[in-house]
């Protein structure tokens, strides 16, 4: 491992890991092909769930999404850049119900929303959401479709599991 850091988040996260599962490359690739030195750890890697550490940043990736944990940016919202900010996000991952939505236009993925259901009753909190409406045409006047899944981590399995959640119906207006 490149970076200290990386073993203290693994073990913080220990008692959600098999750690035999676990795998750190630190030599990477970027989309470009060119090679970069980080601690890229895959925790689960049937869910893409992990962490990158950087010389100033820690990326948490899960599922489709991702979240970075970037010291700079902090610093310039003139908040307290702490690495225990990336492992309170890890750790809420391994221990709340995660909320996932994708809405379709027609065949066209428009929008995606994870949420973080916690125990404070204070709803949903937000933790990425994607806008896919300028990337890809799509048809106005297709019908729009809701998906919904809650990802949970089975702490026997030590594997996050998925459940699709069901629409309610809604009744046709101006229909006796």
């Amino acid at each position: 491992m490149n970076y200290e850091i990386t073993e203290f988040i693994l073990d913080r996260i220990s008692s959600f890991i098999d750690k035999k599962n676990v795998t750190v490359k630190t030599e990477n690739t970027d989309w470009r092909g060119k090679t970069y030195i980080s601690d890229l750890v895959i925790l689960d890697e049937e869910n893409n769930v992990g962490f990158e550490v950087f010389d100033d940043e820690i990326t948490v990736f899960y599922f489709t999404a991702h979240t970075h944990f970037n010291k700079q940016y902090y610093e310039e919202l003139e908040l307290e850049y702490s690495d225990s900010i990336a492992i309170e996000f890890l750790i809420d991952l391994f221990t709340y119900p995660i909320h996932y939505t994708k809405v379709y236009k027609g065949k066209k993925l428009i929008n995606e929303k994870y949420h973080i259901e916690t125990d404070d009753y204070t709803g949903m909190r937000t933790i990425d959401s994607a806008w896919h409406g300028l990337v890809n045409f799509h048809n106005p006047f297709a019908k729009k479709v809701k998906e919904n899944f809650i990802w949970s981590f089975n702490k026997e399995t030590k594997c996050f599991e998925k459940q699709a959640v069901k629409q309610p119906t809604q009744k046709k207006k101006g229909v006796f």
